[in-house]
């Protein structure tokens, strides 16, 4: 039975991704790039159903919903209807090297975005600074 470990790194589904909405016309629904990236990635039926925690999604769904938020964050793509995504001109013009390195942009991004909206934490009396706060389960515990 496949695991989650059996599925492919979170960074390759990006160029599929990407090659998967060129190749029809820039636009697509879920489901069809759901079907056309695991085409390109070669993965099985097994692969894909690989389950997501307790959830109704399969580890595959999950790591697409992902890849497509990563994506709409850099600007290359946006869905302008319910489950229908599109290449905007910077997600046409997209290198895969490029598009390999859109985690680490976002992610990047997302740091300085918070960094410059909020320079320390107070809790309690306690200042956290934002160099500590290295994920967003640290942002959220930090909010409450």
């Amino acid at each position: 039975m496949a695991t989650k470990s059996d599925l492919p790194a979170f960074l390759d589904y990006f160029w599929p991704t990407i090659e998967a909405m060129k190749a029809k016309g820039g636009s697509t629904t879920i489901e069809e790039m759901e079907d056309d990236v695991a085409a390109r990635m070669v993965l099985s039926e097994e692969l894909r159903a690989v389950p997501h925690g307790e959830g109704p999604r399969t580890q595959f769904q999950y790591e697409l919903a992902w890849v497509r938020t990563y994506l709409k964050k850099a600007g290359a793509a946006e869905n302008s209807e319910r489950g229908v995504w599109s290449l905007t001109d910077v997600g046409e013009k997209l290198s895969k090297k490029q598009a390999e390195q859109i985690p680490s942009q976002v992610r990047n991004d997302e740091h300085s975005k918070r960094k410059a909206k909020s320079p320390t934490t107070k809790i309690d009396d306690v200042v956290i600074e934002d160099d500590v706060i290295d994920s967003w389960a640290d942002q959220l515990l930090l909010e409450f």
